[in-house]
């Protein structure tokens, strides 16, 4: 997804990262607000918030170098590695704009991985 090598995220994105990562927020909630896809709504940003939370959770230990001693952390994929912290801030704001699909717990928990990444 991010390099243009096969990755878990393939199926979605194929160009290059920010032109397609930057819309995402946008083409996200466009897509999931139409009548049609509300079916899966909650499912997709349950799946989301997971993996916002994964990523931030590595962002913020690699930060304070807390990775094992192979120099990288099991919790992120080899293809989000290098681009970690732009894919973070990108899918957390999707969820942000997603956040009426989110449970007010989770919400809360996107509030403070947000506030906790500008510190």
């Amino acid at each position: 997804m991010l390099s243009g090598s096969c990755c878990k995220y393939m199926p979605i994105l194929m160009l290059d990262q920010r032109s397609v990562l930057c819309d995402l927020p946008v083409t996200l909630t466009s897509l999931l607000t139409l009548p049609t896809w509300t079916i899966i709504a909650e499912r997709f940003t349950a799946a989301l918030f997971a993996s916002v939370e994964r990523i931030h959770s590595w962002v913020m230990r690699s930060s304070q170098r807390e990775v094992n001693s192979s120099g990288q952390h099991e919790d992120v994929n080899e293809s989000e590695r290098g681009s970690a912290p732009f894919l973070l801030g990108v899918m957390r704001e999707s969820c942000i704009l997603l956040r009426d699909y989110l449970p007010l717990d989770k919400q809360f928990r996107l509030v403070n991985m947000a506030v906790s990444s500008t510190t």
